[in-house]
């Protein structure tokens, strides 16, 4: 196989299911530590950023790319005889760019899938797609590492969780056979099925071990395998932690294990929304590489992450590095700063915190100027400063800044900043995996970073301030006249009543729902009927004057 992965056996729990370290490595010319991280794309594009800023972003080494969002074209643009690494503008010798037809972080519900086709959403809506298809797609974009096909929608009953199990086994089978026209086949990643059945999930791990028949050998030749888990280069898992033991119990543990999250949607079971979860799934599970969704997500919701692996030994009371993350009811510290906040208007320090022993290496804290003779100048104004010095880190001030003005560089920082963080995090684990004491380090991280709500007035606190948000746009798509209100702006209003529906979009962490609430304001406050919100202001203003 192409993609290659070796275990460090002095510094890995000799458990099936412990902690480990490990290297990866693709054709021998890029190598992958492990635990790592792999980032999200959307329409080929890890999100916000340019392909400049792309390859400024060290800790992108693999990229994902969901190929339903190419499927509102026909043919699909990835498929028309140039290499995706090509079309999309990734580099060979620096990313591993792997494919799955499914966007792995969409939980939205599908129609169901059956023993001919797969459902997959678009731009245009629900498209079919055949293992046929999907084989010859997979053939002529030429991705890396490709995800085979998997039955993984939610079921009703056994009969048809059963049908699941053996559809993604067939599917696994017709990727592998023999073509007219030979192709190399890429690695292969396998999707567990079996949903939120142990029994499923073991009887479709003991399905891929099962000796070959004679003839379904020879069907698969020029393959040698003795049984379908030699075609596998690694298993993509999800659910808590029993339901992925149950997959990965009977199966080898030299191969990678990969955990992708979804994009922080309230409806996600068992999501990864954070270190705490990855920290765990490293812990229990021994999960090697781990999807960035839910950090992309947190930057579109501003909010910068500002943590570490190790924990602090003590809180940091720094006054000239900026506030520090808020310390909520327990005493814990956020994962970060949402920006949005109105405390951040007026601070000048960087993302992190000077105290912090992360160097982060993100465009928004180590920016890089342009050569002196890049730039054109056309007058004196635009002459060379008398003093040249090190660029200095974008401030929270100014990102706060640009996402009240909605500009789409806060979003280019944010992104940036928070896969160089989870990249220094998992730096972070790499190292303390190498020592005696990473069970005692994980637990002080928990100790010292919030993980979710603790009390039934913090609830109330965020809910109100969703509730604040989310009544206001039912209200204006209603035609009604919503109060005159800002989450994270310095205006106040009244606080309608709190519901159980508003409930339940919470994420569960009081970080991401403040993030989320003032995001959803500050989108709603520019959007339709934005002028005529302003008059209201204005109007109650002159009304008061007078």
């Amino acid at each position: 196989m192409a993609l290659s992965f070796e275990l460090s056996p002095a510094a890995s729990n000799p458990s099936k299911f412990g902690p480990r370290l490990g290297q990866l490595t693709y054709k021998n010319a890029i190598s992958l530590p492990t635990p790592n991280l792999i980032a999200p794309t959307s329409r080929g594009v890890v999100p916000h950023l340019s392909r400049d800023n792309l390859l400024r972003t060290r800790s992108l080494s693999w990229v994902h790319v969901p190929f339903e969002s190419f499927l509102e074209c026909r043919p699909p643009i990835l498929t028309l005889g140039t290499p995706m690494h090509e079309v999309l503008g990734f580099k060979r010798d620096r990313h591993i760019v792997s494919m799955s037809l499914r966007d792995l972080g969409d939980t939205r519900e599908m129609p169901p899938n059956t023993g001919k086709f797969v459902t997959a959403w678009c731009v245009r809506g629900v498209k079919k797609v055949t293992p046929e298809d999907w084989k010859q797609h997979v053939a002529k974009a030429e991705p890396d590492v490709v995800y085979a096909l998997v039955d993984s929608q939610p079921v009703t009953s056994q009969k048809r969780l059963m049908k699941s199990v053996e559809r993604t086994a067939e599917w696994l089978v017709h990727l592998l056979k023999p073509t007219a026209e030979p192709h190399k086949i890429p690695t292969i990643l396998l999707q567990m099925p079996g949903n939120q059945s142990i029994p499923a999930r073991s009887a479709f791990a003991r399905t891929l071990i099962e000796p070959l028949h004679p003839t379904e050998i020879d069907s698969l030749k020029p393959l040698e395998l003795s049984c379908l888990n030699d075609a596998v280069g690694g298993y993509v898992v999800d659910g808590p932690t029993e339901l992925i033991r149950a997959s990965l119990d009977l199966l080898s543990v030299t191969k990678p294990r990969i955990a992708h999250s979804s994009s922080l949607t309230s409806d996600a079971a068992n999501q990864i929304r954070g270190p705490h979860d990855m920290l765990k799934l490293i812990r229990d599970v021994g999960i090697d590489i781990f999807g960035a969704e839910w950090a992309v997500k947190l930057a579109q919701w501003g909010v910068a992450l500002d943590f570490e692996f190790p924990a602090p030994a003590a809180a940091s009371s720094d006054t000239y590095s900026g506030l520090p993350p808020k310390a909520r009811g327990n005493g814990k510290q956020d994962l970060g700063h949402n920006l949005y906040d109105v405390v951040y208007r007026t601070d000048f320090a960087p993302l992190v915190n000077s105290q912090s022993t992360v160097q982060c290496p993100c465009i928004a804290c180590t920016p890089i100027g342009r050569a002196p003779e890049t730039i054109i100048r056309h007058s004196v104004v635009d002459s060379e400063p008398e003093t040249s010095g090190n660029h200095l880190s974008h401030t929270r001030a100014y990102i706060h800044h640009l996402l009240h003005t909605h500009e789409m560089s806060a979003h280019s920082l944010l992104v940036s900043h928070n896969l160089e963080i989870i990249s220094a995090f998992l730096s972070g684990v790499r190292h303390v995996l190498s020592t005696p004491d990473f069970e005692n380090e994980v637990e002080r991280f928990f100790e010292y970073y919030d993980s979710g709500y603790t009390s039934s007035s913090e609830v109330q606190a965020v809910v109100e301030k969703v509730a604040e948000v989310v009544e206001a746009v039912v209200a204006e798509a209603e035609g009604v006249t919503a109060g005159g209100f800002e989450v994270g702006v310095e205006t106040g209003g009244t606080t309608p009543p709190v519901t159980a529906a508003v409930r339940d979009v919470g994420i569960g962490i009081a970080l991401y729902d403040e993030a989320r609430a003032c995001w959803a304001e500050v989108e709603r406050l520019r959007g339709k009927g934005s002028l005529k919100r302003e008059k209201q202001v204005e109007d109650t203003e002159t009304t008061k004057s007078e």
